[in-house]
C-alpha cells in the first residue's frame, strides 16, 4: 500500500501513545498515533484510511516539558503539525485483534 504523506492529506484520528523522551540532552516528544492518509490500494482508486503511524518531534529549548506531558490538546496540536511520520510496528495484540485466526504476526488472515 503506497501512502501519499502529504501535510494537507493527513488527519489525526487518534493518539495511541504519547511520551518524552531526551537523547543526547535534547528533548523529543514520541507520538503513535492513528492517522487517516490519502493510500493507493492499487485495486482501486486511492482512498483515505487509517494507518498506524509513529513520529518522534523535537522541542524547543523552551518548552514546558510537564505542562505538554499532562495537557492533551496540546499533544494533539503537536500531532496535528507533524507532517513526517513513520509507519508503526503493531503490537501483537493489535495483530491478534485484527486477524480472524488470533494468530499474531501472521499475514495470511488480514
Amino acid at each position: 500500500m503506497e501512502v501519499f504523506n502529504q501535510p494537507h492529506m493527513t488527519t489525526v484520528l487518534a493518539i495511541r501513545d504519547f511520551e518524552i523522551v531526551t537523547i543526547n540532552d535534547e528533548h523529543f516528544a514520541y507520538i503513535q498515533a492513528d492517522v487517516e492518509q490519502l493510500v493507493n490500494t492499487y485495486y482501486s482508486e486511492p482512498m483515505f484510511a487509517p494507518c498506524l503511524l509513529e513520529a518522534r518531534v523535537l522541542l524547543s529549548d523552551d518548552t514546558d516539558l510537564v505542562a505538554l506531558a499532562n495537557n492533551v490538546e496540546e499533544q494533539w496540536e503537536l500531532a496535528e503539525d507533524v507532517t513526517d511520520w513513520d509507519y508503526a510496528e503493531p503490537s501483537d495484540y493489535d495483530l491478534v485483534t485484527n486477524n480472524s485466526c488470533g494468530t499474531a504476526w501472521h499475514d495470511g488472515c488480514r
